[in-house]
């Protein structure tokens, strides 16, 4: 079994963050999802943020079910220290409601596990991965950092054709939580919007989404790729 840990601090880091609309006045102001001017890299909150990543792999012998296996489990830790730049557009602000609302901490785990038949065929190994993704705990205050209930899994078939050539085709599921307009606001009242717009009223539309956690619609996906494992004989001795 082998373990991995990785710590990295990150200044200046892109933050979750609402569209910026270029307004000067309430771009001065601070008022929530305006900036001042656009100058092609300040359409988004940036600040200073920790992460941490704890991965164990280990290895499975000849069973009954199958020839060999690896299971990969890994858990990932953010954190959001400051907000250097436009904290006027930062999701994590009282202001934003939203369902993926920043929390100072996120918690995200990833499994792979992938069983192996050796020689199925002459020269054919066959694998089954499988892979399973959630955000544990928290909204992330990065972009696609992950969030609580969010993720996606996927399951396949692989072969690997006499040490050369692998064949893939997965099955990919994203899941998620989003929100749902259900009333538009008025001037006596706020609406269910996840920010505010120039009136500072929560206006949208109703029956559209207004924010959503990773994905707001489920997409399932077949995939297949074809991956040349090494190069042929005659292109290596060409090298």
């Amino acid at each position: 079994m082998s373990v991995g840990f990785d710590l990295n601090y990150r200044h200046n880091m892109p933050l979750a963050s609402v569209p910026g609309t270029v307004n000067s006045t309430l771009g001065a102001a601070g008022a929530p999802g305006y900036i001042s001017s656009f100058d092609g890299s300040n359409g988004v909150a940036r600040g200073d943020t920790v992460h941490s990543t704890l991965n164990g792999l280990t290895t499975f012998g000849n069973t009954p079910v199958w020839d060999s296996a690896s299971l990969l489990v890994e858990l990932a830790y953010s954190r959001w220290l400051d907000v250097t730049e436009n904290k006027q557009l930062f999701k994590g602000e009282d202001w934003y409601h939203g369902v993926d609302k920043v929390t100072k901490d996120n918690y995200i785990l990833g499994m792979n596990f992938t069983p192996t038949w050796y020689q199925v065929f002459p020269g054919v190994d066959l694998f089954l991965p499988a892979s399973y993704n959630v955000g544990l705990k928290g909204q992330s205050s990065v972009q696609l950092g992950g969030n609580k209930g969010t993720g996606s899994y996927s399951v396949g078939v692989g072969m690997d054709v006499r040490s050369q050539y692998r064949f893939d085709l997965k099955y990919v599921d994203n899941f998620g939580d989003f929100d749902t307009c259900g009333s538009a606001g008025s001037a006596a009242a706020h609406g269910d919007g996840a920010a505010p717009g120039a009136n500072s009223q929560y206006n949208c539309v109703p029956g559209q989404p207004t924010s959503f956690a990773g994905t707001h619609l489920r997409s399932k996906i077949a995939e297949w790729s074809l991956s040349l494992l090494k190069p042929p004989s005659d292109l290596r001795a060409a090298c």
